[in-house]
């Protein structure tokens, strides 16, 4: 990647986990401003907060670029944290984040019925 940030989609979603279940080795204030400058997006009957990210992989020869959307949704009976990882070939206007993130969240009310 062209980046020096180094972290899974998996290590994405356990920290999350540990974000949501106040587990991290922060105070109870910065975990509720965590949570309350993520981004909010509704999908179906679903609450949904996360975060976009775009990169290429490799160098300029490749063409390959990623985008990402993570974090949890939610209704009145379920919480989920997620991790959406979108390798692509195309270029676009648009950056692959927030495709990734648009796809998500047309896809969310077909995935968990």
């Amino acid at each position: 990647m062209n980046s020096s940030l180094k972290i899974s989609p998996v290590e994405q979603v356990d920290f999350l986990r540990k974000l949501l279940a106040r587990k991290l080795p922060v105070s109870d204030k910065a975990h509720a401003m965590t949570s309350a400058i993520v981004p909010t997006f509704r999908a179906g009957g679903w609450t949904v907060q996360g975060k976009t990210g775009t990169t290429r992989l490799g160098d300029s020869a490749d063409k390959r670029s990623l985008g990402w959307f993570v974090g949890w949704a939610q209704t009145d009976a379920r919480k989920i944290v997620f991790a959406r990882l979108v390798v692509d070939t195309k270029r676009a206007d648009t950056p692959k984040g927030l495709k990734t993130r648009a796809m998500f969240l047309k896809d969310l009310p077909n995935l968990l019925r």
